[in-house]
């Protein structure tokens, strides 16, 4: 069995929760003896065009898409942000949309072109395994139909299914190529809305995300410490940031020593704002990107994530690892992993009272973070941990197989 795994991004670039599913997939999937082989993007100049990393090769396509993307980000910084700084992140993201959309039609344009003209290359694989679910699924289909392979999407976003933006190429065909593949998803509600949305039922997989059990757990006792990890860059529309430093200034008026670190990519400058506006900043560490996210875990109690969209998030399913408490939004993607009151808090999504009364709670209760870390660890280890999602994935290329 041989797969041919597919995604834009991929180390040593920065991990999202789709890169780092496909760099632990394809080594956990070698070690098992099945061949991986991993073709993504050259967004950047320095990265060579191949090499082995944990023994999986790693194939980048697409000439100047680094200067292109560069072009992108200045025409941003000199014709967007002077004038439109202050203005909320989720407007920001629509005006920088539109304005550098002909620009990432063009990267996607020459990917695209590179991997087809190569596309022999790739007879040998069974599966073209696609970790993205916007555009991705219908290419991975195109290129699936010239080598005789089949194509199965990891589909982690919520909603499942989305309309294709305006800065695809060939986006009317690409639409319809995407109804073809299988696809994995993180849980019923995903599986749901893309039944409803036209992908055939005998078409859809139920994979969780996996994780790899760390050695240790955290001291949740002695650690009050609070942490978010996640991307700055997907705004306040996914990932809640509003919420959660408002009720942090709640939390800070109750609890003045209470301490919450923020680690993650992107910029982070707007919540600091916010955070001085509200007086919790002296509160808060902004650690920014890590690529030893261990030694945050190791260092706190509470894990905090108020997310408005996520498929399933890699950082809960870490932090749950190492035995930290863990409060998450009712989003489908958290309660998929999160039982309220068995193995973490959920908080109804919007509700800042509420996820700064549950804060609160933790903080004062540390015989409570540990009853609640102790079964977060212990769920890891029986349904998330990475041997047992790998052999998911093995069982799922089988029965694609025979279809």
């Amino acid at each position: 069995m041989n797969i041919l795994m597919l995604i834009w991004n991929f180390w040593p670039l920065p991990e999202g929760g789709a890169e780092k599913q496909c760099r632990l997939i394809a080594r956990s999937l070698n070690a098992r003896g099945i061949s991986c082989t991993i073709i993504t993007a050259r967004v950047k100049n320095n990265l060579p065009e191949f090499e082995l990393i944990e023994n999986t090769p790693v194939y980048r396509f697409g000439k100047n898409i680094e200067t292109l993307l560069r072009i992108r980000d200045e025409v941003s910084r000199l014709l967007v942000k002077p004038f439109f700084q202050e203005t909320q992140d989720n407007l920001l993201n629509k005006i920088n949309f539109w304005i550098g959309a002909p620009l990432i039609i063009t990267t996607r344009r020459i990917f695209i072109k590179d991997i087809l003209q190569k596309s022999k290359k790739w007879k040998k694989n069974n599966i073209v395994h696609v970790f993205e679910s916007s555009w991705i699924p219908g290419f991975g289909d195109w290129l699936s139909e010239l080598i005789g392979a089949k194509t199965l999407c990891r589909c982690a976003s919520w909603p499942a299914w989305q309309n294709l933006p305006y800065d695809v190429p060939w986006r009317k065909t690409l639409e319809k190529r995407r109804l073809k593949p299988f696809y994995a998803v993180m849980n019923s509600e995903a599986k749901n809305n893309l039944i409803e949305n036209g992908i055939e039922k005998t078409k859809c997989f139920l994979v969780p995300n996996g994780v790899e059990i760390p050695a240790g757990i955290a001291d949740v006792k002695q650690n009050s410490n609070v942490l978010y990890i996640g991307n700055f860059s997907q705004g306040s529309e996914w990932k809640g940031f509003d919420i959660l430093i408002q009720a942090w200034a709640r939390v800070v008026h109750k609890v003045p020593n209470a301490h919450l670190v923020m680690v993650g990519s992107g910029d982070f400058t707007p919540w600091k704002r916010m955070a001085k506006l509200l007086g919790c900043d002296g509160n808060i560490t902004w650690a920014g990107e890590t690529r030893d996210p261990g030694s945050s875990y190791s260092q706190c109690g509470i894990f905090v994530l108020p997310s408005r969209v996520e498929g399933m998030s890699n950082a809960l399913l870490e932090a749950q690892s190492w035995g930290l408490a863990c409060v998450v939004s009712d989003i489908p993607g958290n309660t998929a992993v999160v039982e309220n009151n068995k193995n973490g808090i959920v908080f109804s999504n919007e509700d800042e009272s509420e996820l700064t009364e549950s804060i609160v709670m933790l903080l004062k209760n540390p015989e409570m973070r540990l009853k609640l870390g102790k079964e977060a660890r212990r769920e890891m280890e029986k349904r998330f941990a990475l041997p047992i999602v790998t052999e998911k994935w093995i069982q799922v290329y089988k029965a694609i197989l025979q279809k």
